[in-house]
């Protein structure tokens, strides 16, 4: 889940269905550059009724009888998407706090926190937290940063700000930081009634605190203009803006994980509906015999380096370069019939005589046929570039592929602003999908391709809203963001394909396939 800077555009959309799941447990002969680490944590996967838009939609009324009945109007609910989160002490509290990489800043919700809602507060219940942050005056825990604040926009609409606070923070038994953190003081933010807050473990350049007192006074610095920025009455003053170290980079710099600066992530599908979220390893990667685990592959790696399109050239996320996708070129459909004579006997029941006659039948067999194929991106038109976002519930690639694949379903994906629809109920095939990185495919479970999403239909006979359903593809359009670039994102589900490393100390990020793992 990004957040949104001053001229760099960001995105988010969600969930999941049950299918395939069993392959033999591997992993006994990866070839890893990196060591296994014991500083591993189970997250838990939060399904939530995010109040934000869905990708770049919101509220859409079905345009189709393909998805509702024609006697009803559907509005999709951006809601139950995922979150995967992380216990992490601070202070003297616990909290389970979203991980998430393509954002860098830590913040908790503070007891006294307002709840928002289109600009209004409302009920703190609204916002659905489980625990916020209580001070209890110890100044061991915590030491406010003065005249400080913190304010962060997320591309899926919600935001959140407070004052900033030096926190002692725990994420595993033996991993401490003195760090910045955020305590929320008003936010527009739902926590499915298991979260607290953001654990944001992106590059510190991607930080934001505020010189101020007063949050609602941010300026954010412009990209194109460093020390400027825009004030809310649209003039160019100086920026309040200031970077500083993240969870991430505080956590390298410290020496704590004696030289090994990286971490892993293994997201979950949660196939077995328990909340199971998959791990989150400091220090290097978890077992790969692990049956959650479960890899396939060695590990291939790519080069972390800065978006083409920030003039600044500066590392903000986990961006890396792919070379193209696999799927089918084309799914073809044709059908044969043949006609077979037969002659039934039968046995009069009244009389007992027996008598036959001829009888024809036709037979229709429907065969599929399809020609893989693999696209090449090239750097020139600006397409190889996606960010790795373990907070963004689609993977997001430019229109023209993202088009092509969503029309190898059966029945086809229905595109609208960006997403791609499926008939929940006569969804007859899901087509492969495979994305290439560093010469290796990375093919995707089926059934992280298909996002089940509940939705309110208005039955017009009942004169009630009633509970449904909505299907969407999990491989939706990458935003454009000017210059001829796309804002590629590798989001959740090809994350739940991969034992992610993110090599900070390197900067490199390293992918070993897991397709098929207990869940």
């Amino acid at each position: 889940m990004f957040t949104i800077s001053s001229s760099l555009l960001l995105l988010t959309i969600s969930t999941i269905p049950k299918l395939v799941i069993a392959a033999p447990h591997n992993g006994r002969d990866v070839q890893s550059p990196y060591s296994h680490s014991s500083q591993t944590i189970e997250l838990k996967a939060v399904k939530h009724d995010a109040r934000a838009p869905l990708h770049h939609t919101t509220n859409i009324r079905a345009r189709s009888s393909q998805y509702t009945s024609s006697n009803n109007e559907t509005s999709v609910l951006a809601g139950h998407a995922p979150y995967f989160a992380a216990p992490v002490t601070i202070g003297s509290q616990t909290f389970n706090l979203v991980v998430d990489t393509g954002s860098s800043d830590t913040w908790v919700a503070d007891s006294f926190f307002t709840c928002m809602k289109y600009g209004t507060p409302v009920s703190q219940a609204y916002c659905e937290l489980d625990l916020t942050f209580v001070n209890d005056g110890d100044g061991n825990w915590v030491t406010p940063a003065t005249n400080w604040s913190f304010f962060l926009s997320y591309a899926d609409g919600s935001y959140v700000g407070g004052p900033m606070g030096l926190a002692q923070i725990n994420l595993t038994s033996d991993i401490s930081l003195s760090q910045f953190t955020g305590f929320a003081s008003a936010l527009s933010w739902d926590g499915g009634n298991l979260t607290s807050g953001m654990l944001g473990l992106g590059y510190s350049a991607g930080t934001s605190m505020y010189h101020s007192t007063d949050f609602w006074d941010h300026i954010p610095c412009s990209i194109e203009t460093p020390g400027m920025g825009i004030d809310s009455q649209g003039n160019s003053v100086q920026c309040t803006q200031q970077t500083y170290s993240g969870v991430a980079e505080t956590l390298m710099s410290s020496n704590t994980l004696n030289g090994n600066n990286q971490f892993s992530l293994a997201l979950s599908r949660d196939s077995s509906n328990t909340s199971t979220g998959g791990l989150l390893t400091f220090g290097g990667t978890p077992d790969y015999h692990l049956p959650t685990v479960n890899l396939s592959s060695s590990f291939v790696e790519s080069p972390i380096k800065p978006l083409a399109y920030d003039p600044t050239n500066t590392t903000r996320y986990y961006s890396i370069s792919i070379d193209g996708f696999s799927f089918p070129a084309f799914t073809n459909y044709s059908s044969t019939t043949t006609t077979t004579s037969y002659t039934p006997s039968f046995t009069d029941d009244a009389s007992g005589s027996s008598s036959s006659s001829s009888h024809k039948l036709k037979l229709t067999h429907t065969r599929r046929t399809t020609t893989s194929k693999t696209y090449t991106l090239s750097e020139s038109d600006g397409t190889t570039q996606f960010i790795v976002d373990s907070g963004t519930e689609v993977t997001t690639i430019p229109r023209l592929y993202a088009e092509t694949f969503n029309s190898l379903f059966n029945p086809p994906a229905e595109r609208y602003s960006g997403v791609y629809y499926l008939n929940c109920t006569t969804l007859s095939y899901i087509p492969p999908f495979g994305i290439t990185i560093a010469g290796q495919t990375f093919y995707h479970n089926p059934e992280d391709l298909v996002l089940r999403r509940p939705s309110t239909t208005w039955d017009y006979e009942l004169q009630e809203y009633v509970d449904s359903e909505v299907c969407l593809s999990a491989i939706a359009d990458a935003d454009q963001v000017g210059g001829g670039y796309t804002l590629n994102i590798l989001g959740q589900p090809t994350l739940k394909n991969v034992l992610a490393v993110f090599d900070v100390g390197n900067s490199k990020m390293g992918f070993a396939a897991r397709p098929y793992y207990e869940s």
